[in-house]
């Protein structure tokens, strides 16, 4: 799977290991445990909406693909594998029709 700028887009498990660093870089977080059905929220991870922002700025910035911004609109992000899914949706969208991963 390819992103905007044609760079390789990882698997979900390699996605999935992005977002759970990036949720470690935020200050009083570096020590939760951070599976696939995480809350994002209330519960769970307890991150607030700046902070789901800046994860993710960070998959686009570490991963090459731009997440569109109706796309994020449009997600129901709740859980870690919210993120991983909304990452894999956008980059599936920027591959041309027949190519393979």
């Amino acid at each position: 799977m390819r992103g905007r700028k044609g760079e390789l887009v990882q698997t979900e498990q390699e996605i999935r290991q992005v977002v759970v660093d990036l949720v470690h870089e935020i200050e009083g977080k570096a020590d939760v445990d951070v599976a696939p059905d995480s809350s994002l929220g209330a519960g769970g991870l307890e991150l607030t909406s700046l902070e789901v922002v800046r994860i993710l700025v960070g998959l686009e910035e570490q991963l090459g693909v731009e997440l569109e911004d109706g796309a994020i609109m449009n997600s129901r992000l709740e859980v870690v594998d919210d993120l991983v899914s909304l990452v894999v949706d956008c980059a599936s969208e920027l591959e041309p029709a027949g190519a393979s991963t």
